[in-house]
């Protein structure tokens, strides 16, 4: 239930209250808790059960000392977009992140590689704008 919630709904824009109200519907086996929507919540495995995101997010950083622009103040969405980038990077699946500009797309990205263990992992960044084309990308 917990793929097909991001798989079917998460490209989802006008429907997102009718696709979670269904599917909160349909989940006979582990029920989900009363309020909220369908994408608010993530599935503990280990318990079956339903619990919310903001349940998950890390403590904000107060001592945080970089610049301004790279500060990153955790949240239920950034925590749940992290998530779904580790699981596709686990299993080694690609993963297309899409959104308007200026959602964060970037720095969430960035924010997740810079928790990474640099032994392994390897990063790069290629900048694009409207006016990149496939002749400028190769």
């Amino acid at each position: 239930m917990f793929a097909v919630i991001w798989a079917c709904g998460g490209p989802i824009l006008d429907a997102k209250v009718s696709f979670s109200n269904s599917i909160k519907a349909s989940s006979t086996r582990v029920k989900f808790p009363e309020g909220g929507q369908a994408f608010d919540y993530y599935f503990k495995p280990t318990l079956l059960d339903w619990d919310l995101w903001t349940n998950k997010v890390k403590a904000y950083d107060t001592s945080y000392d970089g610049l301004f622009a790279n500060l990153v103040v955790p949240t239920a969405e950034t925590t749940r977009q992290k998530f779904l980038i580790e699981v596709h990077r686990a299993t080694k699946r690609g993963m297309l992140f899409i959104g308007n500009a200026g959602t964060g797309k970037t720095v969430i990205l960035k924010d997740y590689f810079s928790e990474c263990n640099l032994d392994n992992t390897v990063t790069a960044t290629l900048n694009f704008n409207n006016f990149t084309d496939s002749k400028a990308l190769q």
